[in-house]
């Protein structure tokens, strides 16, 4: 959960930082309703190491932590306007800010199914990891 945590914080980093990091840790606190993750599992996915089997419940983390923080709304849709303003906390030039906003927009699956899917985009973009 604190490598998660973590993700979240340096996501969302910018000169607001304290009432980002409140809105973060609020949406921890109500997401950690959920069964806990096991933290090594976390890291070896992080890693990108083969053969993972992540928890069962990753995906739930991951799109409760998004729909909390608005990057996901409660059907499980990408918002876009809230994604690009995180890309662009990270990325200054904006024909990058676009291509990453495009790639990582791609709703697919269920709503948990969107979320890991939209963490792992921000990852391979070097988007708060």
């Amino acid at each position: 959960m604190y490598k998660l945590l973590l993700f979240f914080s340096f996501l969302f980093s910018t000169n607001q930082a304290h009432s980002i990091q409140d809105g973060i840790e609020k949406a921890q606190k109500e997401c950690d309703a959920l069964p806990p993750l096991p933290l090594d599992k976390l890291q070896q996915h992080a890693k990108h190491e083969d053969n993972v089997n992540i928890a069962v419940n990753f995906g739930a983390h991951a799109y409760c932590m998004f729909q909390k923080l608005g990057l996901q709304n409660i059907e499980g849709h990408i918002q876009s306007g809230t994604l690009k303003e995180v890309v662009q906390r990270h990325i200054s030039k904006p024909e990058q800010v676009d291509v990453v906003v495009k790639k990582c927009s791609l709703n697919g699956g269920t709503k948990e199914e969107t979320a890991v899917k939209l963490l792992m985009c921000l990852k391979d973009h070097h988007v708060g990891v």
